[in-house]
């Protein structure tokens, strides 16, 4: 995403768009509606919008966390710990992650704790929200361990 001359250009794979601000600003609207295409709404009586896919959308209407955790993998690192790196094929908050598995933030911190120290899982800053996925390293595991 860029913004420059009074305009929001908006690029997301195969699509990009381009919003004249006109100082109203521009109203963003990640939906699951969308996917895999971008909307510009720029008339003249409303504020401009662009909405878009947002990330994770083809998890949204799962039923939870997986069912079986690989009885390897939960052998070696522990059953939550197995189920995390399963859970972060995408990347994913703490919170995120908590309401999934029905635990504490607290909790799958620590858990996250343990996953980064040993190189399986990384995170970065999004905004406000630190977002943790899986490593090369880790996804190896889970695949060597199915």
């Amino acid at each position: 995403m860029e913004y420059a001359d009074d305009r929001l250009k908006l690029h997301l794979a195969a699509h990009s768009a381009s919003v004249r601000t006109a100082g109203a600003g521009v109203l963003l609207i990640p939906s699951v509606f969308i996917w895999p295409r971008i909307a510009v709404f720029d008339t003249d009586d409303y504020q401009p919008a662009i909405a878009f896919p947002v990330r994770g959308v083809g998890t949204v209407w799962s039923d939870g966390p997986p069912r079986e955790t690989v009885t390897p993998l939960a052998g070696l690192v522990g059953r939550s710990r197995a189920t995390l790196l399963v859970l972060l094929e995408l990347p994913r908050s703490t919170t995120q992650l908590a309401q999934t598995l029905g635990v504490t933030a607290a909790t799958v911190s620590e858990h996250l704790a343990v996953l980064k120290r040993s190189n399986l899982v990384r995170s970065r800053r999004d905004g406000r929200s630190v977002l943790y996925e899986r490593t090369t390293l880790g996804s190896r595991l889970l695949i060597d361990h199915s």
